[in-house]
């Protein structure tokens, strides 16, 4: 009997200290930011009357898949930075209020990954977190065209907006105007080793004399922007008539200059002979009549 009641003590503190110990979480919350801003990474125990010894800060990415202390302060906070990272990381909780919040500084791509929040209280021993930390890359965007279109019958392309290196994907359309019925937009979206794309959007159509000159916007649209982007660009359609005319006018302006140079030059030369007093020679009106 007393060996049953040894037992059901001992099973009842079990479950005691078991629920006790369930009650005790970690709470943080993922964060997303822009590359180049700073990331407040937010980390509380809560349902905890324990001591506290420690907060330790690990992290995963891509570049190094396992995880890796970064950060630990004591609970007389004396603060440890391991890996590189100390000019980075500041520690923005607060020891007595159990909270072990980090901002961690000046955001790259390569600092995207799993944050994990480790408290060590006595006597239950550690209780952690996972914060996904994302982070957006802005695109640099462009407009031109590789090959300057030409006016023909066939279909090329007419213009090209790039949005280059953005994370995740922009978001790429055209503001056409009355251009919307004759040319159609194609959209090509490649991605590199670092998770970066790149969003080439082509407007295809048949170049004609009507296109040139006229006005198309490129829209943009990323989280990591602030406000859309629109980027105005003049279709710029080359004409091979225009092309012959050009052309022929500029051999008559050149010939012409040509020609008004040597009359210069031979007038020249006939005033100083006239100077000097030497014989200029003059062309016989007979010359051209038959004997």
């Amino acid at each position: 009997m007393n060996y049953f009641n040894l037992r059901l003590t001992a099973i009842c503190l079990a479950l005691l200290l078991r629920t006790t110990v369930n009650a005790v979480r970690v709470i943080g919350r993922d964060v997303s930011v822009t590359a180049g801003d700073d990331a407040q990474l937010f980390c509380q125990l809560v349902e905890t009357d324990e001591t506290l010894t420690s907060i330790t800060w690990q992290r995963r990415t891509k570049e190094k898949p396992t995880n890796a202390d970064f950060f630990a302060i004591t609970s007389d906070g004396e603060e440890g930075h391991i890996n590189g990272l100390k000019d980075r990381v500041k520690f923005t909780g607060d020891i007595p209020g159990l909270s072990g919040s980090i901002l961690l500084s000046n955001i790259t791509v390569s600092d995207e990954g799993i944050y994990t929040c480790i408290f060590s209280i006595f006597p239950s021993g550690p209780f952690d977190t996972e914060i996904h930390l994302t982070v957006q890359d802005p695109p640099v965007v462009s407009v031109s065209t590789d090959v300057p279109p030409v006016a023909s019958d066939t279909e090329e392309v007419l213009a090209t907006c790039t949005a280059f290196n953005a994370k995740p994907a922009a978001e790429v359309s055209w503001n056409l105007g009355d251009l919307s019925d004759t040319v159609k937009v194609q959209t090509n979206v490649t991605v590199d080793s670092e998770g970066r794309y790149t969003v080439k959007s082509s407007l295809i159509g048949v170049a004609s004399k009507d296109h040139n000159q006229k006005k198309v916007q490129c829209l943009v649209s990323h989280p990591g922007l602030k406000e859309k982007l629109e980027l105005k660009y003049t279709l710029n359609i080359h004409c091979t008539e225009c092309t012959t005319c050009w052309t022929l006018v500029i051999v008559a302006l050149f010939a012409g200059v040509l020609g008004f140079l040597i009359w210069k030059f031979n007038w020249h030369q006939s005033v100083f002979k006239r100077l000097r007093g030497d014989p200029v020679p003059t062309v016989s009106p007979d010359l051209d009549q038959p004997r």
